[in-house]
């Protein structure tokens, strides 16, 4: 199953979940077709965090206050733009029309029995994606300099248990027939501090349910 995945990301295809925002997924084809409205967000904030002094927050903090909201595909999910939001999209090399393999690995937990935590990987497979850049090559060029220059120092972040989605674009959703995806909603305790994933298969193809 691992390897399929890996091949079809060789193949510059999508591999399964939610597609990234500023992106729409054509399940058929694997492919990620560029959300216009979406994109201009995503321009908006690589042109702030480039050509401005603003950094993660100030940039999500402008976003939320001049009224940008996310749509949300399931009442859990957050409309807002978060830091760890704008942080992953200005990491994230598919705006750059490429497909990343391996980025992320998971490390047990110490002291844990079955906690696991996601991490960067320094060394993964990047290839050119079937789909249409949304950042010049320019633009993510100096992203990634400004980026190298700050250093690390404020981009950890803290993941649950992974969880792979092994059965997306396999199972049909009953109603249209189409391949479901795999996608996740993370909700906050707020008495314990601590953050759950739930995990689901969804169909991209229907707007309602």
């Amino acid at each position: 199953t691992m390897e399929g995945r890996k091949q079809k990301a060789r193949e510059g295809k999508w591999n399964g979940g939610r597609p990234p925002y500023g992106y729409d997924l054509d399940v058929e084809h694997s492919k990620l077709i560029i959300n216009e409205e979406e994109a201009e967000v995503i321009r908006l904030i690589f042109d702030k965090y480039i050509n401005t002094d603003m950094g993660i927050e100030k940039i999500a903090s402008y976003l939320n206050e001049h009224g940008y909201k996310k749509n949300k595909h399931f009442p859990r999910d957050l409309d807002y733009f978060g830091t760890s939001t704008v942080r992953r999209i200005i990491a994230n090399p598919i705006y750059n029309g490429k497909m990343a393999y391996g980025r992320h690995t998971m490390e047990k937990v110490k002291g844990t029995r079955d906690q696991y935590k996601r991490v960067d990987c320094d060394d993964y497979m990047v290839v050119d994606g079937i789909h249409d850049a949304i950042i010049d090559d320019d633009t993510w060029k100096a992203a990634r300099m400004k980026h190298a220059t700050e250093g690390r120092h404020g981009w950890a972040k803290r993941y649950s248990v992974e969880h792979e989605h092994i059965l997306s674009g396999i199972i049909k959703c009953p109603v249209c027939g189409k391949g479901m995806t795999g996608s996740v909603s993370r909700r906050h305790n707020k008495e314990t501090g601590e953050y759950k994933d739930d995990f689901y298969y969804r169909c991209h193809a229907r707007k309602k349910y």
